[in-house]
C-alpha cells in the first residue's frame, strides 16, 4: 500500500498543463537554419536518387528531369562551342560578312523525337535536339551541319 501512495505522489507532481512547449529563445517556434539547411539538403539527395533509380518519380516527372538536365548540358555546350570551337566561329564570322548575322539566341536547345539532332529553318533559326547528343562534338558537328544550310 505505501508503495501505491508514492506512485499516487508521483503521478500528481507531473504537470497536466495544455500550455504548449516553447521552441528555442527567439527562434519563434519554427525550424532552425540548421535544419532547414538538413532539410533540402536531403531533398537534393532524395530527387537525385528518384532520378537515378527512376522511384518515387512518375513516368512524366522522370521523362521531365532528363529532358531539364539535358536542355541544361546543352545550352552549356552551346555557350562553350560558341567561345571555343573554331569550326563554329569559323562559321558565325562568315555568316556574319555574308550578311547573315546568327546570334546565340537563334541556336535553341530543344527536346526532338530520337531520330534526328537539330534543324534549320530560315524563319526560326537552328533547333539542337538536347537528347540527341551523344558527346559534345556531336553537337559542335551538328552546328556547324545545320549553318551551312
Amino acid at each position: 500500500m505505501a508503495q501505491d501512495s508514492s506512485q499516487a505522489a508521483a503521478a500528481a507532481a507531473i504537470p497536466t498543463s495544455t500550455t504548449p512547449v516553447l521552441g528555442p529563445v527567439g527562434g519563434g517556434g519554427g525550424p532552425s537554419e540548421t535544419e532547414n539547411k538538413d532539410q533540402k539538403a536531403f531533398e537534393r539527395w532524395r530527387k537525385t536518387l528518384s532520378l537515378i533509380t527512376g522511384f518515387g518519380l512518375t513516368p512524366e516527372e522522370f521523362q521531365a528531369e532528363i529532358d531539364k538536365a539535358d536542355k541544361k548540358t546543352c545550352e552549356l555546350r552551346k555557350e562553350k562551342l560558341i567561345k571555343s570551337s573554331p569550326g563554329v566561329r569559323f562559321m558565325m564570322s562568315n555568316l556574319l560578312e555574308a550578311g547573315c548575322p546568327l546570334t546565340k539566341t537563334m541556336l535553341e536547345c530543344a527536346s526532338c523525337d530520337m531520330t534526328k539532332s537539330g534543324g534549320f529553318s530560315k524563319d526560326h533559326g537552328i533547333l539542337l535536339c538536347s537528347n540527341g547528343f551523344f558527346s559534345k562534338k556531336h553537337q559542335e558537328h551538328t552546328m556547324i551541319h545545320e549553318m551551312i544550310h
